[in-house]
């Protein structure tokens, strides 16, 4: 698997001032496993990715 850092979803949650653990409470993950999507290490499923998109402010395409 090649991990490739979401970069951008990193980013989007400084330009909102969020922390890790902030996004991962209001999308219902927990902080690890966000830690991890951003990474590249796993990849969310449709529902995560659509909440966590509400969260953050993009589209839950993104992810894939």
């Amino acid at each position: 698997m090649d991990r490739q850092p979401r970069t951008w979803l990193i980013r989007l949650r400084h330009q909102r001032r969020m922390s890790q653990q902030q996004i991962a409470m209001r999308a219902r993950i927990s902080r690890n496993y966000l830690s991890e999507i951003e990474c590249g290490v796993k990849n969310p499923s449709v529902d995560v990715s659509k909440r966590i998109a509400q969260v953050v402010g993009c589209e839950w395409m993104q992810f894939f």
